[in-house]
């Protein structure tokens, strides 16, 4: 009968051990749910947008993300080229010859957010300029986190 209480005593105080740690998670995931939210509407939030502002920021931001998107696919199609080379040694192209195009590129990639920025900052009115510089912060945190190598480098165990 007393293996019976450990038992059931053991069970319960498991059972209590996981929604104390069950309920900690949900906490933390409700204070840390900003990080979760879709970009554009983190941006509504920060910028304190109206709806018309909101439907006009959205504008150019879908206008922007396809910009983006084609310089990438630009890039791709420099890049690949590049390497398909690799397979045949008698077609070798100077590294130059992609650089220059792909720095190009990249620098108009530049340009072009930078006049993103520029233009969502027209949207606002006086009252909201103040949250400009959150969101500028904000969306470098975001750009610059995604190109970021999650990954640790690899151990060289060769040394």
């Amino acid at each position: 009968m007393k293996k019976e209480t450990f038992y059931k005593a053991s069970i319960f105080f498991l059972l209590a051990v996981n929604l104390v740690l069950i309920s900690i998670g949900t906490i933390h995931l409700a204070k840390g749910h900003d990080h979760i939210m879709h970009p554009k509407e983190t941006a509504k939030e920060i910028l304190q947008l109206d709806e018309k502002q909101h439907t006009l920021f959205l504008d150019l931001a879908n206008d922007h993300i396809k910009k983006m998107n084609a310089f990438d696919q630009e890039q791709k199609k420099l890049l690949s080229g590049y390497f398909a080379q690799t397979y045949d040694s008698n077609n070798v192209t100077n590294i130059d010859s992609v650089l220059v195009p792909y720095s190009v590129i990249e620098k108009q990639k530049l340009q072009s957010t930078k006049e993103h920025l520029k233009d969502i900052k027209k949207l606002l009115r006086e009252d909201q300029l103040h949250y400009y510089q959150d969101f500028v912060d904000h969306s470098l945190k975001m750009i610059l986190g995604k190109s970021r190598n999650r990954r640790p480098p690899k151990k060289d165990f060769h040394n």
